[in-house]
């Protein structure tokens, strides 16, 4: 009788134990770990928590939390954004900006913010820490609506005009009854050469070449302080197998960054896996002829054109209206054209103007393409191998409780069981 009593309590506390652990990965945290190459050791991680889907009655509380995981002490300042989502593109609606903090390695700096949404919509977070020479950023996206939407088969909510969710339903990712092979696979340029003040566009490709689709795909930057960038799109809802997103990321140095090589440093994550991947820029001091600059942005733009024709090819086949990307992609291509006629009369300074005009158009084609198939992904409750675990322990106490049930049956009287036997029959 001890012996059962013995598993059975232990078998309870192995299904403790799995909801516990399991609990606290299904949590929508998102962390961001970037080396630093200037100084040996200089890290700094970002852990960010939000609600995905809230009322217009509720407050969405967002949790940022900054820790230096590294070996030498430096100052970091916490900053966030929010914005709206609108035919204007992105509109500020709040800010934060937290007190520069002292940061000894393994100390860490948190805090809350509430923000009470002013109307239904699309929202983005913008997280920016600078920290010792370097920056380190990352977005999020939350929706806000009016109607009380049940737990699965949602409908979606309302949002601005030409935005569509894809597939009309919140994804919840589906039970996987095989082992799954996740393969995400980065292609980007690995060096750069700038003067100092000049600006460039870099496209960070990510494949999906394993056998499931990958959800909440998103990057992290940490780049030097002594440049300014921005990354396009901010985030994407799910990469289906064998398709490809390209992360722009354009960037503007300054005039009195000094010469040297600079790590960009980057990690796109998702719900199943992460990539790191770095980009050395170098800031020269040599003269680059202006024909080679223009050349190589119109190359390098060409390019771009031709990957995310390839995705709106891609999203449009899946339903997704890509009528706004295709419009700023067309734009951006026009803009190219007129760009290489300037720059066979040697007109450098109105190329350079034509494809100042064709970068605008290559960044709204791929934020409104993320947008037009933006999902939000909900987590399930239990994962497949948690209710694997629950069955075979909740088995277990089955199995020892029958057992017992006969064993007590056996030890009654003869004659009481021939009576319950003959009442049964």
């Amino acid at each position: 009788m001890k012996k059962k009593f013995l598993i059975v309590v232990v078998s309870f506390v192995i299904l403790f134990l799995s909801i516990n652990y399991f609990n606290l990965r299904i949590t929508g945290l998102v962390s961001s770990d970037v080396s630093v190459s200037i100084k040996e050791r200089t890290i700094g991680e970002v852990l960010f928590n939000y609600t995905y889907m809230i009322d217009m009655a509720d407050v969405q509380d967002i949790f940022l939390e900054f820790i230096n995981t590294g070996t030498t002490s430096y100052t970091a300042q916490m900053r966030e954004f929010i914005y709206l989502y609108g035919e204007g593109g992105l509109i500020l609606k709040a800010n934060y900006f937290d007190s520069i903090v002292s940061l000894t390695p393994g100390d860490r700096r948190s805090f809350i913010t509430h923000f009470s949404p002013p109307q239904t919509g699309l929202y983005y977070i913008k997280v920016n820490v600078p920290y010792d020479a370097r920056v380190i950023e990352t977005w999020g996206v939350f929706y806000v609506t009016s109607i009380e939407y049940p737990e699965i088969n949602i409908t979606p909510p309302t949002i601005p005009a030409g935005v569509g969710v894809g597939g009309g339903l919140l994804p919840i990712r589906p039970i996987i009854d095989f082992i799954p092979n996740i393969t995400l696979v980065l292609d980007y340029p690995k060096e750069i050469h700038l003067r100092p003040g000049k600006s460039t566009l870099l496209g960070i490709k990510a494949t999906n070449f394993g056998n499931i689709s990958l959800h909440d795909v998103r990057i992290y930057i940490s780049a030097p302080n002594l440049i300014d960038f921005e990354v396009y799109p901010k985030q994407i809802a799910s990469l289906s197998v064998n398709d490809s997103v390209t992360f722009l990321l354009s960037i503007d140095t300054k005039e009195n960054i000094p010469y040297g090589s600079y790590p960009i440093d980057f990690k796109i994550t998702c719900e199943e896996t992460e990539k790191f991947g770095s980009i050395t820029m170098n800031i020269v001091s040599y003269y680059i002829p202006p024909e080679q600059e223009v050349r190589e942005r119109i190359l390098n733009y060409e390019y771009l054109i031709t990957e995310l024709e390839r995705e709106i090819s891609s999203a449009y086949s899946k339903g997704v209206n890509v009528t706004k990307a295709e419009i700023h992609l067309e734009r951006a291509r026009i803009n190219v054209e007129a760009a290489k006629e300037f720059f066979n009369l040697k007109n450098y300074d109105k190329a350079n103007e034509k494809l100042d005009e064709a970068e605008e158009d290559l960044k709204k084609a791929v934020f409104e393409l993320a947008n037009a198939a933006l999902e939000i992904y909900i987590p399930p409750a239990f994962s497949p191998i948690l209710i694997l675990i629950i069955g075979i322990v909740m088995g277990i106490i089955f199995v020892f409780i029958l057992e017992s049930h006969k064993k007590k049956k056996k030890k009654r009287p003869k004659l009481l069981r021939a009576v319950e036997e003959e009442i049964e029959t």
